[in-house]
């Protein structure tokens, strides 16, 4: 069968660039954005007049410091919010590091497994979970633990501040720990850039014209759907919600909510989708669509949308489960047409709390670097843009989420609108209990075939109960055709939650 870990790799080939399980996986934390425009090329750092171009050999560990090389790093970071970061970044690395020049090589997310595979990818590139646990015990990465130490002060880097997601730039032996460990552990490989999470936002200037008050923390989803009734007019022109159609960011978090500790049991045998809490979650949000009438169904969206992007900016919705962390995109399309704000995540009325999932894309270094000897240039430039420098930057712009802690708590820019009530992005971010891609080779097509059972249910072709139970067999036929033999290596609590 195809779902051995080395078949795995040769099938990046035809999966990487799209279709059910990339976009689940490859482009997650790109899910819920409206499309950008084609990038603008990002300027360079500017190198000195006279260099030398490294030569590609290992004598170069021995190179002196002022010697200038540059450093090739791939990304998809090159446009709207994000660019403009990428863009201050390459600035005020050049200041810090005069003698390291950066070169941007853009790259969609879905292109990373290709050229790791094919040998072929730069120096320092821009990951996640699927792409880590896959390449790195074939030697993809670099251990680079040692002089990330080493050069972690002058890059404002408190790893202890850092919101650590097992398994994504650590070796930790598919730690499958639930509640997981908040402090970073084991050989890294690279760090932490790209956090995302999900959460709600809510139209404050539609809900105060329709009479419906400021959701509070008390909330549960009978709250959502009474108010989102109040919204929806009845002729496909306002509805109350958004669909809750995104895996990671809208319908897991709901079953999360319910009481479903984890998507996949410590075996890897079983999909728990079949499970009340699931069961009860799914139906609940695809009767948002089919029954309760209150989220538009997938037909509408574009209408909706109109030359704002999504129905959400264009001001016709209510309130929006999904990813809360990238903010910036958001603002260009809304500007100032309406006020809009994050609200606390509805408790589930089974359990009486709320459930968040997240996930986090890191810069890796890759063996590129070991090769050619630049190995503690590239850690310096994924310290850099991982560090509290960048964070801060981050917090403006806002294409993504800050990755530590202390921007959170001390950067004033964190919290300034819009949208209003920006502090509860890092509330969300300090629960205790979210639940992130718990890795092993299968996690793709796994990922792809419950997403596309998850999917028939958005679109009516599944009743509304029978939903749960499909993504659960569909995810058990990828569990049951599995060959590797490994098993997560760390099951059980790392960690007590309040």
């Amino acid at each position: 069968m195809f779902l051995t870990k080395q078949i795995n790799r040769r099938r990046l080939l035809a999966v990487a660039g799209g279709g059910a399980a990339g976009a689940l996986v490859l482009a997650a934390c790109g899910e819920g954005d409206a499309a950008e425009p084609a990038p603008a090329p990002v300027a360079e750092a500017p190198a000195p007049a006279a260099t030398a171009a490294p030569a590609a050999t290992a004598a170069m560990e021995a190179m002196p410091q002022q010697t200038f090389v540059t450093i090739n790093y791939s990304t998809d970071h090159t446009s709207g919010p994000r660019g403009a970061a990428t863009q201050w970044g390459i600035e005020k690395f050049s200041e810090l590091e005069p003698n390291i020049g950066v070169k941007v090589v853009h790259r969609p997310g879905g292109e990373q497994p290709i050229l790791l595979a094919s040998g072929v990818a730069p120096e320092v590139l821009l990951g996640n979970q699927f792409v880590f646990s896959n390449f790195q015990p074939d030697g993809s990465f670099v251990n680079i633990t040692d002089v990330a130490q080493q050069h972690a002060e002058k890059f404002r880097v408190d790893f202890d501040a850092i919101y650590f997601l097992p398994d994504l730039y650590t070796d930790n032996d598919w730690d499958h720990r639930f509640p997981a460990p908040d402090r970073i552990y084991g050989d890294m490989f690279g760090l932490s850039f790209q956090p995302g999470v999900s959460g709600w936002y809510y139209n404050v200037t539609l809900a105060e014209g329709n009479g419906v008050p400021a959701p509070t923390a008390d909330w549960t989803w009978d709250d959502i759907l009474d108010n989102a009734r109040r919204l929806t007019t009845g002729d496909e022109e306002q509805f109350g919600m958004n669909p809750p159609t995104s895996s990671e960011f809208a319908y897991l978090p709901l079953c999360y909510s319910n009481g479903l500790d984890k998507y996949v049991n410590d075996d890897l045998t079983h999909t728990p989708f079949d499970e009340a809490p699931a069961v009860e979650a799914m139906a609940w949000a695809v009767n948002s669509i089919h029954k309760e009438k209150v989220a538009y169904s997938r037909d509408l969206s574009k209408t909706l949308a109109g030359e704002f992007g999504d129905p959400f900016s264009a001001g016709l919705v209510g309130f929006a489960p999904g990813g809360v962390y990238a903010t910036g995109y958001a603002a260009s399309r809304i500007r100032d047409r309406f006020t809009w704000s994050l609200m606390p995540s509805p408790k589930s009325p089974r359990t009486g709390k709320s459930g968040h999932g997240w996930n986090d894309q890191p810069y890796l270094v890759t063996r590129s670097s070991d090769r050619l000897g630049v190995v503690e240039q590239a850690t310096k430039l994924v310290l850099f843009l991982g560090g509290q420098y960048y964070a801060e930057r981050v917090s403006i712009d806002r294409g993504h989420a800050p990755n530590n802690r202390h921007t959170y708590k001390d950067y004033a820019a964190a919290h300034s609108p819009p949208p209003e009530n920006m502090q509860v992005l890092g509330q969300n971010m300090d629960m205790c209990d979210n639940r992130h891609l718990y890795p092993f080779y299968a996690l793709q097509e796994w990922q792809g075939a419950w997403g596309s059972a998850a999917q028939k249910g958005f679109t009516g072709e599944l009743a509304a109960d029978e939903v749960g139970p499909a993504m659960a067999e569909a995810g058990n036929v990828i569990l049951r055709q599995m060959e590797d033999p490994r098993v997560p290596g760390q099951t059980g609590a790392a960690i007590e939650c309040a």
